[in-house]
């Protein structure tokens, strides 16, 4: 059962947050490990785990059963470095397979996991539980070493270095059968290259943890109180159960009295919303933000999708009612008003995809789009929609006009962005063209990081 349900939005009066949150969130045993969790063991972009199914022996390098040694490495790659060896790598795990006998065509299973607790490692944060981090900026790999062992020589069976990332970043999930290649020099023949004798199955996959995302926030009247009903909704979308766990809603980056919420437990593929009462600004515009986890409470599978952020407009104060004419006009002030065009924004992908915070963008050219609605009663004019990346404008589209209740997808080609975190900000009616029922809906915020396409 979730331990994080959805919550009615019609619920009767809405009772107070506590009670609701009594409801949909229970106490329950974290899916994660138990232990402490040691800080070096935390990252904040990805983990993996790594498998060497089998060995594949084509060529023993023997009169009889060869005696097959396979060793391993894992590697991070400096980015941009073109030589082999120290200059450019840095080992951060190495172990090997227990050697065994084989002729030509033996297989042998091993579905050996890595990390595990007899390799070695030189960097704190690989262990068995947590896999293996893979940072920005880095390129990893698997490098494989065999041998034949007997009384007379070790028997060189070649090399396979398999790629964990690829030069833009991406983590090379699956499983795969390769075969490497092997150096040699011959008395007579001269030296040169050759398929190595023997094939590897490895796999790559993501490390089994949570992995929690604020999606949206949403706000409710409470009758009766001043204060308004927060909610976030939280998604957990990797593979384990998310134990316990809180959320701070923030107004302008500050939590303000009673803005955190508590959930016990989120399963794996689930979502569900966490509450709390907080009494917004009643005047300006401001910035609400849901903050998954900032105790760090859950080791999770990427630490760079915890927030998410949204403009707030208080709403205006109607003045005190003088007189039953002034309520006439204000009535159709209001019917005036909804008879107007209402902009709004939704629906922002980078490259064709939905930003998630782990690879949204590339250092360089990037296409970004977004849908913009008219949810007015009214059409609208021409008007322009405008994208910024971190405060500052780096395209402007203009759009002919949009009839009440249609949408529109708005594409900006070319954008630059470089590599790292950056905030993009797409504005409709840009240059304030229409005149709207709302002019506080019309912009939407997303984070998205870029990796580097070298």
């Amino acid at each position: 059962m979730l331990n994080v349900q959805k919550l009615t939005r019609r619920a009767p009066a809405f009772a107070l947050a506590a009670t609701m949150l009594a409801t949909a969130l229970a106490p329950s045993t974290p899916a994660v490990a138990q232990g402490p969790i040691v800080r070096d063991h935390r990252d904040p972009y990805a983990r993996v785990q790594l498998v060497i199914k089998r060995i594949i022996v084509h060529d023993d390098m023997d009169w009889g059963n060869g005696e097959i040694a396979i060793s391993f490495k894992v590697n991070s790659l400096r980015p941009g470095c073109v030589a082999s060896g120290a200059a450019c790598e840095t080992t951060l795990l190495s172990g090997t397979l227990p050697e065994f006998s084989a002729t030509d065509g033996t297989e042998k299973v091993f579905d050996r996991v890595i990390p595990s607790d007899t390799d070695s490692t030189t960097d704190d944060a690989i262990s068995p539980p947590f896999g293996i981090p893979l940072r920005p900026g880095n390129q990893y790999e698997l490098s494989i070493a065999g041998r034949e062992r007997d009384a007379a020589i070790d028997d060189i069976l070649g090399f396979l270095n398999a790629p964990i990332t690829d030069k833009e970043g991406q983590i090379q999930f699956g499983s795969r059968t390769e075969r490497g290649f092997r150096n040699f020099c011959r008395l007579l023949g001269g030296c040169g290259s050759e398929h190595a004798k023997y094939s590897v199955e490895y796999e790559i996959r993501p490390v089994p943890l949570p992995d929690l995302r604020p999606v949206a926030i949403k706000i409710h009247d409470l009758p009766g109180n001043q204060k308004k009903l927060v909610c976030a909704a939280i998604e957990n979308i990797e593979t384990a159960d998310a134990g316990a766990f809180e959320v701070a809603l923030k107004v302008d980056g500050v939590v303000p009295p009673g803005g955190q919420a508590s959930a016990g437990r989120l399963a794996s593929k689930a979502a569900g919303e966490l509450c709390a009462e907080i009494a917004l600004p009643a005047t300006g515009q401001h910035q609400l933000s849901a903050v998954v986890d900032e105790a760090d409470g859950v080791l999770e599978y990427n630490e760079r999708n915890n927030v998410f952020e949204q403009a707030y407009a208080a709403p205006k104060q109607a003045g005190p009612d003088k007189s039953e004419p002034e309520a006439t006009t204000t009535k159709a002030v209001a019917s005036t008003a909804a008879a107007q065009a209402d902009l709004t924004v939704s629906t922002l992908k980078v490259n064709n995809q939905v930003p998630d915070g782990k690879s949204d963008c590339k250092n360089g050219k990037n296409t970004v789009t977004m849908i913009v609605k008219n949810a007015g009663a009214e059409k609208a004019g021409a008007f322009a929609v405008g994208l910024q990346a971190d405060g500052n404008e780096l395209s402007v589209e203009s759009v002919d006009g949009l009839d009440a209740g249609k949408e529109r997808e708005v594409r900006f080609e070319d954008v630059k962005l470089t590599k790292g975190e950056h905030k993009l900000t797409v504005t409709a009616d840009a240059k304030t063209a229409v005149t709207e029922s709302s002019e506080e809906n019309n912009e939407l915020k997303v984070s998205v990081r870029c990796q580097d396409d070298n």
